[in-house]
């Protein structure tokens, strides 16, 4: 297995397959929004970056269903929403969306894997993304508004009074719709990065408290 962060990536999500009531609004729900710059988003140079043992990217501004534009999160009482804006939101070979919540307590993180019709939502705790199950948590797309919506029961994050949150995209596809995985090509885009800076999801965004 080469040893470079994207060939990583790239082995786990093959790995693992496909994986990766909507509350209703409370008063005086905390929202902030993050915008990110349009047409930033990477591809790997797989190739390269075997041969160096470090990322190497390069600009992949066509990549329209990676390019996160906006992130919108209302944090309510009994219910975390993070909705997730794309600049054209199509099908992907493998399509992925990570969400890292930051609270006093703990990091948590939310996974969403698209394929095709089919959307598959995953939550964990702690450095070890250790799994945990979540009654509750959902995952919406919307391909005509290119959005998806995430919905995560406050409870199933220990009720926490804030958080913070950071987003991330990661999109496999291949070219001309016909080959292997060998030829899959995977983008990256991560919510208030211009550019890239590494395959993790970094918690950036400003404490948003409970309403």
């Amino acid at each position: 297995m080469p040893s470079s962060a994207p060939a990583r990536l790239l082995g786990a999500l093959l790995s693992a397959g496909l994986l990766v009531a909507v509350a209703g609004p409370a008063a005086h729900a905390e929202r902030e929004v993050v915008r990110d710059a349009s047409r930033d988003a990477v591809s790997f140079d797989l190739e390269a970056s075997d041969a160096t043992g470090q990322e190497v990217v390069v600009p992949a501004r066509g990549d329209a269903t990676t390019d996160i534009t906006r992130v919108v999160v209302d944090h309510r009482a009994d219910a975390l929403r993070v909705v997730v804006h794309v600049r054209s939101l199509r099908d992907a070979h493998i399509d992925r969306t990570f969400v890292a919540l930051r609270s006093k307590q703990r990091l948590w993180g939310v996974m969403v894997g698209r394929s095709g019709r089919e959307t598959f939502t995953s939550l964990t705790r702690g450095h070890r993304e250790t799994p945990r199950q979540c009654g509750g948590l959902i995952s919406e797309v919307n391909p005509a508004a290119d959005r998806l919506t995430i919905t995560v029961p406050t409870v199933c994050i220990e009720d926490p009074r804030w958080v913070r949150v950071g987003v991330a995209r990661l999109t496999g596809r291949v070219p001309g719709g016909s080959g292997t995985e060998d030829d899959l090509v995977l983008a990256w885009d991560e919510a208030g990065v211009t550019g890239y800076e590494d395959d993790s999801v970094e918690v950036r965004g400003p404490k948003v408290h409970r309403g």
